[in-house]
């Protein structure tokens, strides 16, 4: 209907900059997956010891992708 969309009733507030971050990691592959992993803070280097196993599983072909967001991407 239309005016739906934007009745008071529909809208939720919220701050997209608050203090608050997560980051979750989880591995997916043709052989399987790995669980999800939640850390409080993180980067790359905070998920090392996560990869390492899961890649040493997978074998030679491992390939480590990842999306060049901020916490994902040193300096």
């Amino acid at each position: 209907r239309r005016g739906e969309r934007s009745a008071a009733c529909n809208i939720l507030q919220h701050d997209r900059f608050g203090s608050g971050s997560v980051m979750v990691w989880g591995g997916i592959s043709l052989e399987g997956r790995t669980a999800l992993h939640v850390l409080a803070r993180g980067s790359l280097t905070t998920i090392r010891p996560l990869v390492r196993p899961y890649a040493g599983a997978v074998g030679p072909g491992f390939l480590l992708m990842q999306d060049n967001a901020r916490p994902h991407v040193a300096g």
